[in-house]
């Protein structure tokens, strides 16, 4: 196979995209006159501009994320809110206990804060506090999505917010069948949100609150990373094979079928 990217395409070995490429032994080109079987809208950025050529491509061709411009917490937030019927985000001058507070690029970071605060800081959104805790560790699902399919979930684990977020002690992930962690509903729930924003391929990163049961979905990436050299997500070996092998046979299967092949 071989895939058209515009405007840009993964060139970092740490994208998660370059990763499965590489075990599927895909081929990438970055001009349109290249024979190519599918195209996808590839930026790591929050927002992203469709280039006209893959309006073009896309009339006869499966361009993977065309519709999925932005991936702003507060577009976030909103298809959540909406498809779910609860939300995460709270008014900080208002709201009394603890929060996290991240901008709404997509970025990584964010700072556990105590509220009320005098007034909230332009381009910064405030997210309640999810409990997800378990045994002294949160615990976080990222979810990867592929083409209408959740083919499995690595369970993250690091230490309790406690200040910035980046100082967290993160721990081997552990990729998990996704029966044993969503409800048919809940897969559901997830995939229209992803329809919703556009995401053909990516990431979610979601909680559940200890408290309630309920899901939230904090982050949607469309240019995940995360199967690096630098192993910043401490992988253990056999489990980074193991989920990437599922990630790549996912992703081949789903695009021959949308292919006819």
């Amino acid at each position: 196979m071989k895939v058209f990217f515009a405007p840009d395409y993964p060139d970092k070995e740490f994208y998660s995209l370059a990763a499965i490429f590489h075990h599927l032994d895909y081929l990438v080109t970055e001009s349109p006159d290249d024979h190519f079987d599918f195209a996808m809208l590839w930026q790591d950025s929050t927002h992203v501009e469709v280039p006209p050529i893959l309006q073009e491509v896309a009339r006869y061709k499966p361009v993977l994320n065309l519709h999925c411009t932005d991936i702003s917490k507060n577009r976030v937030e909103k298809a959540f809110r909406s498809i779910f019927g609860y939300g995460s985000f709270i008014d900080p001058t208002a709201y009394y206990g603890q929060c996290i507070e991240k901008t709404d690029e997509n970025a990584r970071g964010g700072a556990l804060i105590d509220c009320p605060i005098a007034s909230p800081r332009d381009g910064f959104v405030y997210q309640q506090l999810i409990d997800s805790g378990h045994d002294g560790v949160q615990i976080e699902y990222r979810t990867p999505v592929i083409l209408g399919t959740i083919p499995i979930v690595n369970i993250a684990r690091s230490d309790l917010p406690q200040g910035p977020l980046e100082d967290r002690q993160w721990y081997p992930p552990t990729p998990t069948a996704v029966a044993g962690i969503y409800t048919e509903k809940e897969c559901e729930l997830i995939l229209e949100l992803c329809r919703d924003m556009g995401l053909d391929f990516g990431e979610l990163d979601i909680l559940r609150s200890r408290a309630d049961g309920k899901l939230y979905i904090l982050d949607v990436n469309k240019t995940p990373a995360g199967y690096g050299l630098r192993n910043r997500f401490q992988w253990r070996p056999q489990a980074k094979r193991k989920s990437l092998a599922i990630l790549a046979e996912c992703l081949d299967r789903q695009i021959r079928l949308q292919l006819g092949s």
